[in-house]
């Protein structure tokens, strides 16, 4: 059996928009838009990890209880928490850096944009679902069992 490796990813919603970062890596993503996120650190919490992640990726700072986690996906060697922060609405405009810190895109992506025939292809497959998720005004907590490991892009 092989160790699991455990990554956060994270959604923060402002305005009608998600934040997202557009992937130059792994290669199976590369091109595509996805949640904030990495690698849970030995002796971190997935909370911690979750606030890690998005400072050093976004400069960005959503304290831990900002963090819900909303769905975990379990694959054969790997498990994912996924979160979101909603920040509440103000006066200024939220400002985020056009990169994050390996050179990826960040962009405040409209919803509206993540919907319709050709979203699919713009976004990591799981995103088409888990946004959604996210914003769901029940709440709900999801488990997820991956069938394969992905490393490559399906062709459709």
């Amino acid at each position: 059996m092989s160790e699991v490796t455990t990554y956060v990813a994270g959604f923060l919603f402002y305005r009608g928009r998600v934040l997202l970062v557009q992937k130059n890596r792994p290669h199976w993503q590369a091109g595509l838009w996805n949640a904030v996120g990495g690698k849970v650190e030995d002796e971190e919490t997935p909370e911690v990890a979750m606030q890690r992640e998005f400072v050093e990726e976004t400069g960005l700072h959503v304290h831990p209880s900002g963090w819900q986690c909303f769905c975990t996906e379990a694959g054969r060697d790997y498990t994912v928490h996924f979160y979101r922060a909603t920040l509440v609405d103000t006066a200024a405009d939220l400002v985020v850096r056009p990169q994050n810190d390996v050179g990826e895109k960040l962009s405040l992506l409209s919803l509206h944009e993540l919907v319709g025939a050709d979203a699919w292809a713009r976004v990591v497959g799981n995103l088409n679902w888990l946004i959604p998720m996210a914003l769901d005004w029940r709440g709900m907590v999801a488990i997820v069992a991956a069938r394969d490991d992905i490393t490559e892009r399906p062709s459709w």
